[in-house]
């Protein structure tokens, strides 16, 4: 007969599910180079391995409003099928985010069964950074490009990527050094970011990462900053949709702006299109995952793109363009509560939550769209570190 060993209690699998665990965050610098879109299945493989320790995690990770928020965005999308002129598209913009909203739960929920590994982590990070200038500098020979038809481009989603890795990596470093270290190695740590960041050609990773400094630093002097956030960022999403309401594409490219990057000037002709569109379905939208099918969308403009190509490149617009108002409403929910809580921690930890944050909002205004799976799993792995860091200091200390 044969004979079975008897079931591992789970948790004794809880340290090796942690080795794992850390092991993926330090591989995810290099990850982020090489490919970025490997973000996705890093937050699944992670939220089944959180699985490993769920049973003692809170059900509620992060404000409880939060997920309201989300799963309100969510469940409108879905309503919205009733008059998307793309319900195909509808439907499997749903599922997909369904999917990476149980992701975030689920990694959210990860407990600390052993401290980071903090030499690892560090290590990880200078790598992601070395091979981004790396393939800057070989003309992307080390990704295994062709030199004679590289451009940086290739690099944008890798830098955005490491510019919101940063923040959980900077608040371990402020609790684990001493006082005259920390300062040194975080320091440290954000000029050798920016110094990679800001030479690159993503001018969204750019201002995410200097936005996201600034609102760090003021809210490391005043931690209550965060507290006004939740209200100024709402405030600010709203003033901007209202200003793009009175966009004229045409004359700032040719005066104004004229000397600015090709890129920045297409995406006034994109926003003045999205907002004409969404002011003609203000409180419906023209439903979940439209915008790539809005009427017109393919005409040809500053030279020789098109007005709508994938996204509006802007994630508070192509919420209302595609959910309405109430859609708009949700999201900014999500983001006052998110605020709120970040409001309520200890230091570092408001500092790199108000940064982190920040930065990904920033970067998702000017660069990408608001339901790509990368990007969402990576605002979703890297507010997951921070959330982890930060529990092991509460259980150790």
């Amino acid at each position: 007969m044969l004979a079975y060993a008897p079931a591992m209690p789970i948790a004794s699998l809880q340290p090796y599910a942690a080795r794992g665990v850390f092991l993926a965050l330090a591989l995810m610098p290099l990850l982020a180079v090489y490919s970025p879109i490997g973000m996705t299945p890093l937050a699944v493989a992670l939220a089944l391995l959180a699985a490993a320790w769920a049973k003692d995690a809170p059900l509620f990770p992060m404000a409880r409003g939060f997920w309201f928020g989300a799963a309100g965005l969510l469940l409108w999308g879905v309503v919205t099928l009733c008059w998307s002129i793309e319900p195909q598209a509808t439907l499997v913009h749903a599922a997909k985010l369904s999917g990476m909203l149980a992701v975030a739960w689920a990694v959210h929920r990860m407990l600390p069964a052993s401290p980071a590994p903090l030499r690892l982590l560090v290590t990880g990070f200078a790598l992601g950074l070395g091979a981004i200038w790396l393939a800057h500098l070989t003309q992307g020979v080390t990704m295994g490009k062709d030199p004679l038809y590289w451009k940086d481009h290739r690099l944008n989603r890798s830098v955005c990527i490491l510019a919101v890795l940063m923040w959980p990596l900077v608040g371990l470093l402020w609790r684990r050094l001493a006082p005259g270290r920390r300062t040194i190695a975080c320091g440290t740590l954000l000029v050798a970011t920016a110094a990679t960041v800001l030479p690159m050609e993503s001018q969204s990773a750019t201002l995410g990462l200097l936005a996201g400094v600034g609102v760090a630093a003021v809210t490391a002097w005043k931690p209550g900053f965060a507290r006004l956030l939740a209200w100024a960022a709402p405030l600010f999403l709203a003033a901007m949709l209202a200003g793009f309401t009175q966009l004229r594409a045409e004359p700032l490219a040719n005066s104004a702006l004229a000397g600015f990057p090709q890129s920045a000037l297409h995406r006034l002709y994109i926003w003045e299109f999205a907002t004409s569109r969404a002011v003609e379905q203000p409180v419906l939208g023209w439903g979940l995952g439209s915008s790539r099918y809005l009427p017109g969308g393919q005409g040809v403009v500053y030279p020789d793109k098109i007005l709508m190509p994938l996204h509006p490149h802007n994630s508070v617009l192509q919420i209302w363009v595609e959910l309405g108002l109430p859609g708009v409403a949700a999201f900014m929910a999500a983001l006052w509560f998110l605020f709120r809580q970040i409001s309520t921690l200890a230091q570092p930890w408001a500092a790199c939550g108000a940064g982190l944050l920040t930065t990904h909002v920033i970067i998702g205004l000017t660069g990408y769209g608001v339901w790509q799976e990368w990007w969402i799993a990576t605002g979703v792995l890297c507010s997951a570190a921070l959330t982890l860091f930060m529990r092991e200091e509460q259980r150790t200390g």
